[in-house]
């Protein structure tokens, strides 16, 4: 991975030779220590591993460990190297790695989303009074009660106070 100065970039990019190494984030775990290689699993997901021999990388950051059923597996982001020059192949196929990549990664993400945002959002308290009845301050208490669950001014918030205040 190259480093340069901000007008060598501005010059790379005129002449459209910037550069931009395959980087992947995923799990690791060892294979074979005399064959040098180890297998990734794209993204947090325990699932699809694929062996990667340690000459092909560059760099290697390491950023969490996540934990998976009963076990754990260092996170990392693992910076490809280029391939040799005149090898259209392996850039080709780098390229791909690095847009299907951040296509799973985006794909996961959306479906964290949907999954929070499925899930039936917890009702907070409403004040009534003996008789059943809604109290005067039922909107207050929907506030309250939501400033508890949720970041005031949210969207979440928003939609929790206006599901409150509809059973007011």
């Amino acid at each position: 991975m190259a480093t340069m100065t901000a007008k060598e970039m501005i010059e790379s990019l005129k002449e459209g030779t910037l550069q931009v190494p395959v980087m992947l984030t995923g799990m690791v775990k060892l294979l074979d220590i005399q064959a040098g290689t180890f297998l990734f699993s794209a993204g947090t997901a325990c699932l699809n591993w694929v062996e990667i021999h340690a000459d092909s990388v560059e760099k290697v950051e390491t950023l969490r460990t996540v934990t998976c059923k009963d076990h754990s597996h260092p996170l990392v982001v693992l910076t490809m190297k280029a391939a040799g020059a005149g090898d259209t192949q392996a850039t080709a196929m780098l390229r791909l790695v690095n847009h299907l990549n951040d296509e799973m990664v985006s794909a996961r993400a959306a479906l964290a989303d949907a999954t929070t945002a499925s899930k039936p959002q917890p009702q907070p308290w409403r004040s009534r009074s003996r008789n059943g009845f809604p109290d005067a301050d039922c909107s207050a208490d929907c506030r309250d009660g939501c400033s508890d669950r949720f970041k005031t001014g949210t969207p979440r918030w928003q939609q929790c106070v206006s599901s409150c205040e509809r059973h007011c």
